[in-house]
């Protein structure tokens, strides 16, 4: 995680999404298929809301590791 820029990961979750062509509740079930505590879809929107969002909240880095693997396949 890049402390200089809180809102790095998102960035970086973001374009994972956009360049995987899953939908994001197919990343979902992915992503909670692997987890002991499922993320909710209104976490999973918050962490890719707009810069600008009252909603957003920044993506811990443990997202990012699962959420590359689910996405590549």
């Amino acid at each position: 995680m890049n402390d200089a820029d809180p809102f790095a990961n998102n960035r970086i979750l973001r374009d994972l999404v956009e360049g995987s062509e899953l939908t994001l509740a197919e990343l979902l079930g992915r992503f909670n298929a692997r987890q002991a505590r499922p993320l909710a879809m209104r976490t999973l929107k918050s962490y890719l809301a707009n810069p600008g969002a009252k909603t957003r909240v920044r993506c811990p880095d443990n997202v990012l590791v699962v959420s590359h693997a689910e996405t590549r396949g």
